[in-house]
């Protein structure tokens, strides 16, 4: 598929619900937030420099800039999602902090001005409850952050002993009970713990975990709940 656009990573695309002519690319893969760019001389500050966030209305056929970062420091989208009880408003977690638009990303809004947000749940039952995950190289506001107001007001939720950790945080919930939410913590090389919670972290429980980022916390996670059957993630 051809954009038209001088950009040779797309980490992130989304498609409306009810309108499958409409679909949003997000680019660029980012880890760090340094002001320094040089990935020669430390691996964790590689990645591939994004433009923005494209958007197509004829399903793929042409693209044209929404969210435009083009000729900036390099920047990244990791995330975007619809929501499914009124899928014109749709958010993007991305290097820069959560961005928002209500016209199915036509114009976008920063909701939550932190760097590196990474992790994005939306709750199906609650359009106003959202989770976000904050971590990466030089994270300093590293954690999880929950908004029930549709990201008007953000409270962070409490962790344990997470505030000096440098890798992501992967988040996802169960589509059929989105109170249901799991979380992986790493820090720059290694994996933490694993979090889970039936009721959108009110209570939690967490658990050690065997290290699944092999030397790659900073880059190498996912996490993704089998919806035929919930227990296995």
């Amino acid at each position: 598929v051809k954009t038209n656009h001088l950009v040779s990573s797309f980490s992130a695309i989304a498609i409306h619900p009810n309108n499958p002519n409409i679909i949003l690319a997000g680019t660029g893969e980012i880890y760090h937030a340094e002001e320094l760019w040089d990935g020669k001389n430390s691996r964790t500050l590689r990645g591939f420099p994004g433009i923005g966030i494209l958007r197509s209305k004829d399903g793929g056929e042409s693209w044209h800039s929404v969210l435009n970062w083009e000729n900036q420091f390099p920047k990244g989208v990791h995330k975007i999602v619809f929501c499914k009880n009124g899928p014109d408003t749709v958010y993007a977690a991305t290097s820069e902090g959560l961005y928002k638009s209500v016209n199915s990303g036509e114009n976008w809004i920063n909701v939550f001005d932190k760097k590196l947000v990474h992790g994005l749940v939306l709750n199906s039952n609650h359009s106003n409850k959202l989770i976000v995950s904050v971590g990466g190289i030089v994270a300093k506001d590293y954690g999880l952050y929950q908004s029930i107001d549709v990201g008007n007001l953000w409270k962070k939720i409490v962790l344990p002993d997470t505030a000096h950790y440098q890798g992501k945080i992967m988040l996802a919930n169960q589509v059929k009970d989105p109170e249901k939410i799991f979380a992986v913590i790493s820090d720059q090389f290694k994996t933490i713990r694993f979090l889970r919670t039936f009721n959108s972290f009110e209570t939690y429980f967490h658990h050690t975990i065997p290290d699944i980022s092999s030397y790659q916390g900073w880059y190498a996670n996912g996490l993704v709940v089998n919806e035929q059957n919930p227990s296995k993630l």
